[in-house]
């Protein structure tokens, strides 16, 4: 089983036709079948529109596998941790690694 956690950090998302086919496509394939979250760390109107986006594309996308959005990384990785059968703790750890080498 496979999980994806899509980390979108800071800036300001670009959902131009290319990244919309490209989340139309993962959506429709289902292809982590243990869920996927994305997660929005991006603050204020930025990281609102992005969740939106996200969260309109998961319930028009209809997923066949678990997908949810979340504004904060706990959450997302606990989650996770549940779909996969994981602890939540080297989750978080990863994704902090990669955010901390990103902001």
């Amino acid at each position: 089983r496979t999980g994806l956690m899509n980390l979108i950090v800071r800036g300001r998302p670009n959902f131009d036709p290319a990244v919309r086919a490209e989340v139309r496509r993962l959506t429709e394939r289902g292809i982590h079948h243990g869920g996927s979250a994305h997660v929005v760390l991006a603050d204020g109107l930025v990281g609102a529109a992005a969740r939106a986006f996200m969260s309109t594309s998961v319930l028009l996308g209809r997923p066949k596998n678990p997908t949810r959005v979340f504004g904060e990384l706990d959450p997302a990785a606990t989650w996770m941790a549940g779909q996969l059968g994981l602890a939540a703790a080297p989750i978080v750890d990863a994704c902090q690694a990669i955010v901390s080498g990103i902001v």
